[in-house]
């Protein structure tokens, strides 16, 4: 039992109650004695010519101690022994943010949110207690939304009162095995009953990015640094500036010249009479060309509510929008009314100054949408009124271009013939993420055992293949299975249909790198680049070179690039860049590399040389 505090005002003299709330305290009849307790409003009484006083506390409504979520009801926190930590609403006000998560970011001691990506509605993960793990697998908190279990992705931080995080283990007392990894309940508010009110709120914030990565632009200062830091270790000029670019000294006289030419009406790279190329450099400044140094979001919410004595209602609607930080160009086509943030053309006009179209570039949105557009999709509708927060790729990121983006592939193409003024389609190349099943058909199916074959991968699993060379390109290589979506869509054929398309490449399988005359068009991959994600991690990183000329698009040029042409190795340990090349991920990657006859080799050699150890002990135990 707390005891009640009393003290004489003005002064440092008081006591306590004891359990039955009874006091003792010498006092003058002017003195005014201030009476507390916690949870109660606190009193003050005049002591006057009485000997006994009975002072009666009521309790404060507004000033007891905090009310906290917990399981199905609500508690005082005096009254909970679990770690629970609460967030009103005022603190998620004045944090605008288009997800709610962000808006709880930092605000809560032990709880670590991390967001899958930069989109304002994608999913996160939300870790209590640092890395909460059971023999090496760890687990989100669960989120019950008024009770009720639900994802907070695309919830209205203006919409909610509270949010308590119960961080301990006395958490599954209630939820059971579910809230071991932390329970997250957030509490909606309610309607406001007797009287309709609306409330209104709104923000716009500036978005800046807080690192700029810094790099030289001038590519005259680069080659000086280049050559001072080249000369200074080795202590001779290179015989190359990598091992697809040779050095010489007419280029380097050439290179100068050029550089302080000011016009600067030279091309960028040039080939040489064997095929090699001769790059000149140029002044660019890549990341400013296409990335915004800031951009604008704002939002508007607005919440009715009202009711009488037997009923209530309130209803909340919410308008978010962020500019993204890439650049617009002038002259870009996008879809109109179309659920297609990734989905636009790029014309490229005649050198000659007549407006005319050359050729055009088609980018693709490939990952959101998974289905066939003669189906009733459910989802679908979801999809249009959200196509950036709802993913319907319906098996792990497999997704294809939604009809919309089909069906405008098709239309933009006559905008285009309009636009020269014959109606004929330009020719186009079209790059987008995950390749259509038409891929598998540049490849033929072999027996398992066949040397160099790979499995197929989700429809096509249970199959093995090989490249059809007699319709890819030369250097075309095929280093696992092709990730398609389980859905054919029928682009390839609304592609061939709609005319001008005479490439479609894709990304997505980090080891594939051939190009296919298939069904009217190329079908071509360009594999991992970089050294952050999947794929090898050594020699066949690399990119795709197309060169283009506007007489004859359709008669391009490609070549790849990789890390192994152009620098030679990354790392000097060669049996770690032999073995990150061929590295195994799984039962069906594991094969692939049995069927690779230099892999089966090595492992053969190193078997044979281990079993005859181990015959050597044993012949010198006896």
């Amino acid at each position: 039992m707390y005891k009640r505090q009393i003290l004489i005002e003005g002064t440092t003299q008081g006591t306590s109650t004891d359990a039955q709330g009874a006091f003792t305290l010498q006092a003058k009849p002017d003195d005014m004695l201030a009476v507390s307790y916690l949870g109660y409003k606190s009193q003050r009484v005049k002591v006057g010519t009485r000997t006994k006083l009975e002072v009666v506390l009521t309790e404060d409504q507004n000033l007891m101690d905090e009310v906290v979520v917990v399981g199905y009801g609500t508690q005082r926190r005096r009254n909970i022994v679990g770690a629970v930590e609460n967030i009103s609403g005022e603190v998620l006000e004045n944090r605008p943010n288009a997800y709610l998560l962000r808006s709880i970011q930092g605000q809560i001691p032990g709880v670590n949110i991390t967001m899958a990506d930069g989109k304002p509605s994608r999913s996160a993960s939300i870790n209590i207690r640092a890395n909460t793990q059971s023999i090496g697998a760890g687990g989100s908190a669960l989120c019950l939304i008024d009770g009720v279990e639900g994802d907070l992705t695309a919830m209205n931080p203006e919409d909610v009162e509270s949010i308590s995080v119960l961080k301990d283990a006395s958490s599954t007392a209630v939820y059971g095995a579910r809230g071991a990894f932390g329970v997250v309940l957030v509490t909606t508010k309610s309607a406001r009953k007797d009287k309709i009110s609306v409330d209104y709120s709104g923000s716009v914030s500036i978005i800046s990015e807080t690192v700029r990565p810094k790099y030289e632009t001038d590519s005259q200062t680069w080659y000086d640094n280049y050559m001072t830091a080249y000369v200074g270790y080795s202590h001779h000029l290179p015989t190359g500036i990598n091992n697809f670019f040779p050095w010489t000294q007419s280029w380097e006289d050439e290179y100068k010249k050029r550089m302080n030419d000011p016009d600067r009406s030279y091309l960028e790279w040039e080939l040489d009479a064997s095929g090699k190329y001769q790059y000149y450099g140029r002044n660019t400044d890549w990341y400013d060309l296409f990335y915004k140094k800031s951009t604008t979001a704002h939002q508007h919410n607005i919440r009715i509510s009202g009711g009488g004595k037997t009923s209530s209602f309130i209803a909340s609607a919410r308008y978010y929008e962020q500019d993204g930080i890439y650049r617009e160009f002038p002259g870009c086509l996008n879809p109109v009314d179309s659920p297609e943030p990734g989905t636009f053309a790029l014309p490229i006009e005649a050198s000659d100054g007549s407006g005319r179209v050359a050729m055009s570039v088609m980018m693709v949105n490939s990952g959101d949408y998974a289905g066939k557009p003669e189906e009733n999709d459910a989802q679908y509708p979801a999809y249009v009124v959200n196509p950036r927060g709802l993913d319907l790729a319906d098996s792990d990121g497999y997704g294809t271009p939604s009809p919309e983006a089909i069906d405008w592939l098709g239309a933009v193409q006559s905008e285009l013939g309009e636009r020269n003024g014959d109606g004929k389609p330009v020719p186009a190349i079209a790059f987008q993420h995950i390749p259509p099943q038409e891929f598998y058909d540049c490849l033929k199916e072999v027996p398992a055992w066949t040397p160099n074959a790979v499995e197929g991968a989700r429809t096509h699993a249970g199959h093995c293949y090989v490249l059809n060379h007699e319709i890819c390109r030369p250097g075309s290589r095929l280093g696992e299975a092709i990730g398609c979506a389980d859905e054919n869509v029928g682009e390839v054929d609304a592609l061939r249909e709609a005319g001008g398309y005479f490439a479609l490449f894709c990304g997505h399988d980090h080891k594939n790198a051939f190009v296919g005359h298939t069904h009217g068009i190329d079908l071509g991959y360009a594999p991992t680049c970089g050294f952050e994600c999947y794929g090898p991690k050594s020699r066949y990183r690399g990119i795709r070179l197309f060169e283009f000329h506007e007489s004859n698009p359709a008669g391009y040029v490609t070549r790849m690039l990789t890390w192994g042409d152009l620098v030679g190795r990354y790392s000097s340990n060669e049996v770690r860049v032999w073995f990150e090349d061929h590295c195994v991920t799984g039962a069906i990657s594991m094969r692939n590399e049995l069927r690779r006859p230099q892999v089966f080799a090595v492992l053969s050699g190193a078997m044979s040389l281990g079993f005859m150890a181990v015959i050597r002990s044993l012949v010198k135990k006896r």
